[in-house]
């Protein structure tokens, strides 16, 4: 960043200090420019038309995590946690018909866990 540039970023700094983002905003619409405040993630999270579309889910240890919005709307706000690796070989396996000796045998030789 050349040395002129900087002192007009040190300048802008100077000027805008202390002042209200709103108040900026309001004179820099009358101004006729189209600006737009930059919001924190808190900020948006707690805005109308995300903060009803947020997703949550609960932690093993009891606690409970926002998430984003879905994708498309299932009408589901809370999620359950992505099982385990493996957390439902055994049963998937027994489903196909494979025995509990069948399964041992490929836990046992690292085919599946």
């Amino acid at each position: 960043m050349g040395l002129q540039v900087r002192y007009q970023f040190l300048q802008l700094a100077a000027a805008i200090r202390g002042h209200r983002t709103e108040e900026l905003l309001a004179l820099l619409r009358q101004s006729g420019l189209v600006v737009a405040p930059v919001n924190p993630v808190s900020a948006v999270r707690e805005m109308p038309g995300v903060r009803e579309h947020l997703t949550r889910t609960n932690l093993p240890d009891g606690r409970q995590v926002r998430l984003p919005p879905a994708a498309v709307d299932t009408g589901r706000q809370e999620f359950p946690l992505a099982p385990h690796y493996g957390e439902h070989t055994r049963k998937i396996l027994e489903q196909t018909g494979l025995e509990d000796s069948a399964i041992d045998d490929l836990v046992r030789e690292g085919v599946v866990r």
